[in-house]
């Protein structure tokens, strides 16, 4: 074992943090300063806890105040995107070596493990940075103990739970505010993701014939497609075997979405409802204004036992930023 040992990267004072929530126009709470002092020290980190704490502006600001490109960051959709290319290209290790070359930082933002195959690659990357003293910085909606919920996979992630564990310092922020949805409710947004609206349709609006549309070798039809805008039906976009790589694509070359069609995900298979919830987290993440039209409004769309109750709250608090309307 490696054990936990002090690596190379830059040190960064408290006050950063506390200067940065001041020029925010907020204070810390006591969950967000325990974490800002681990970020400030040198110990590998897992950040956890419920959405919309402050996980990602703590990140935000630590990587801020360190020399520029000594850090790197993953995010979970962009990470297997970008891995499956380099080791299309490289292989394994070589990709291991490009995205840990020349860094004393390695952040990974959201870790969600779901999948085998991505377990593999997460645990292959992590230890690779512990390996090579980069102080590694996780932030996830689960605890490492939930990370690959699904119950005839989980066994197959445990040495891997164990490795975060033992390398890791496990940090809960719950200061017990979604910031998120409150910032949502203080202030008036016109641009980015939260421009979007989510209007709670009475009738099926009309909209244009639908036209052919494709993203890496796939197709799928858009009701609408502009430089700026696409329009699609939920069917489409979340309906067909579109991934993670795909809405990254699409997020580059649209700014603005339309989804319409938007069933309640208690009554959608859970591809579908797994799939929704990525094109969210992406859209969110590239601040693409999102707007949704759904025969149900907000609360009753969130019953839904087709995604796992972390990935659900992390959805119902992003989708609250959004404006709300009804069309009748």
């Amino acid at each position: 074992m490696f054990g936990r040992r002090k690596q190379s990267a830059p040190p960064v004072g408290d006050a950063v943090f506390a200067e940065a929530a001041t020029r925010a126009g907020f204070r810390l709470d006591p969950s967000q300063i325990v974490a800002a002092q681990h970020l400030s020290g040198r110990d590998h980190l897992y950040l956890t806890g419920p959405v919309g704490r402050g996980k990602t502006w703590l990140v935000d600001t630590y990587l801020g105040a360190l020399p520029p490109k000594c850090a790197r960051r993953l995010h979970w959709h962009e990470f297997g995107r970008d891995l499956d290319a380099l080791i299309k290209d490289r292989g394994l290790e070589g990709a291991l070596a490009t995205i840990t070359s020349g860094i004393r930082v390695l952040c990974f933002d959201e870790l969600t493990v779901d999948d085998r195959a991505d377990g593999i690659y997460v645990d292959a990357v992590i230890r690779r940075a512990i390996e090579r003293d980069i102080r590694l910085i996780i932030t996830s909606n689960h605890r490492p103990s939930d990370l690959m919920p699904h119950p005839l996979l989980h066994a197959t992630f445990l040495p891997s739970i164990d490795f975060i564990e033992i390398h890791c310092s496990t940090v809960e922020i719950d200061g017990g505010t979604d910031y998120r949805a409150r910032y949502r409710a203080g202030a008036h947004h016109d641009q980015g993701f939260a421009g979007g609206m989510w209007t709670t349709v009475r009738a099926v609006p009309t909209h244009r014939a639908p036209q052919p549309e494709s993203v890496n070798g796939r197709n799928f039809f858009a009701w609408d497609s502009t430089p700026d805008h696409i329009g699609v039906t939920f069917e489409e976009i979340c309906g067909r075997p579109l991934g993670a790589a795909d809405y990254l694509r699409l997020a580059r070359r649209y700014r603005s979405w339309t989804v319409s069609g938007v069933p309640g995900l208690a009554t959608t298979d859970r591809q579908s409802a797994r799939r929704f919830v990525h094109l969210v987290d992406i859209l969110y993440d590239r601040e693409a204004e999102l707007n949704i039209e759904c025969a149900f409004c907000r609360t009753e769309f969130a019953h839904c036992a087709a995604v796992d109750h972390i990935s659900r709250a992390r959805l119902m608090s992003r989708l609250s930023t959004l404006g709300e309307s009804t069309a009748l």
